[in-house]
């Protein structure tokens, strides 16, 4: 983001140069040709700052021809200046710098272009890695709660068919489901309350007994 800025303010300090170029060429002030100046030396400024970043870009070549290009384009805007008396002299520099200007002016338009779509692809693939790690998210967060609800339906289902046993008067303990955490508590809970049940039974059988022997 940071670099598709600067390329930003590269090509607008391009365009008011050459904006100010346009006008110096009308007017002849002196206003405009110090404007043009000033706005190519800022361009200077920001490409010698692109080009120290370039291996972060795809655009080194378009740097080193705007390198080259932005200095030549100085020295004959420069020499405009002194050559309004010799006519054909002039001609022949006010071609050059304008093609010299729609050459910057494309080329810079080029590097926006570049780092926009680099931008792109790099936003697009966070969305892609966005969208896949909610579906992970997603996807491992079912599988938890499938797990978990596994191991309670069959903890659920055991206790449930030990207790119909219970019913029919047997006390054999549940066996070893091999699980954890609550369902662990529960099932040791429940072969516990087995365990007493079966006692009580005992006693009780074994009181009757001994009421029996009494009542002969």
């Amino acid at each position: 983001l940071f670099l598709l800025e600067k390329s930003e303010d590269f090509t607008n300090n391009v365009l008011q140069a050459r904006r100010y170029e346009k006008n110096y060429l009308l007017y002849k002030n002196d206003e405009s040709f110090q404007k043009t100046l000033t706005y190519i030396n800022k361009s200077l400024t920001i490409l010698h700052n692109l080009i120290e970043r370039s291996k972060y870009l795809n655009t080194r070549r378009e740097l080193d021809e705007l390198h080259e290009l932005i200095p030549q384009y100085k020295r004959i805007f420069e020499k405009i200046k002194h050559s309004f008396n010799d006519q054909t002299k002039k001609s022949q520099l006010v071609a050059n710098l304008r093609q010299a200007g729609s050459s910057m002016v494309l080329i810079t338009k080029k590097i926006v272009d570049i780092e926009k779509k680099q931008l792109n692809n790099i936003v697009n693939n966070l969305k892609l890695q966005l969208v896949l790690a909610i579906i992970l998210t997603i996807l491992t967060g079912f599988t938890i709660f499938f797990a978990l609800f596994k191991g309670v339906f069959k903890t659920l289902k055991t206790v449930m068919e030990a207790a119909t046993r219970i019913a029919h008067g047997s006390f054999e303990p549940i066996p070893d489901l091999k699980v954890h955490d609550e369902n662990r508590l529960v099932i040791d809970a429940f072969n516990k309350m087995i365990h007493e049940l079966k006692v009580h039974q005992e006693q009780l059988i074994q009181s009757k007994k001994m009421s029996s022997i009494g009542t002969l």
